[in-house]
């Protein structure tokens, strides 16, 4: 169970961090409020404040300290979302379906630039664009 925890742990500091500077961010936002309050509820408006402060920090670094903040920040969550599976075996279960949902809406910083992703469902149409040259192919 502790090397299943710390996969979870990594991949899912790096999953938060990385969704919390795309826009699919407010998909998934309260669902991990949720969870990380789910001991104490009434931590929950302090979490969503932790979690804004973080994004607040990734969306204002300059463009060359991205992958530094970054980084810095996944080290934070690393361990709050340690605690919280230690701490509580069923939240492992919820927390990967919530890795599961960032999957699905998340565009993330790389180190050269932005990486976008997107899936469109019913008939639903995506549009993307990031600055400087445009090749329409």
């Amino acid at each position: 169970m502790e090397a299943e925890i710390a996969g979870l742990v990594a991949a899912g500091a790096s999953a938060i961090v990385g969704a919390m500077a795309t826009d699919g961010w407010q998909v998934v936002k309260q669902r991990l409020a949720r969870l990380f309050s789910r001991s104490q509820p009434q931590a929950y408006n302090a979490v969503l404040v932790d979690f804004e402060e973080t994004r607040r920090d990734l969306l204002n670094a300059p463009t060359h300290e991205r992958v530094r903040i970054a980084s810095i920040h996944e080290g934070e969550w690393r361990a709050r979302i340690r605690m919280l599976l230690v701490a509580d075996q069923d939240a492992v279960r919820e927390f990967r379906k919530v890795l599961e949902e960032i999957d699905s809406v998340s565009v993330g910083i790389s180190a050269d630039g932005a990486t976008f992703s997107a899936n469109a469902y019913d008939n639903g149409r995506v549009y993307q664009q990031g600055s400087g040259i445009q090749y329409n192919g």
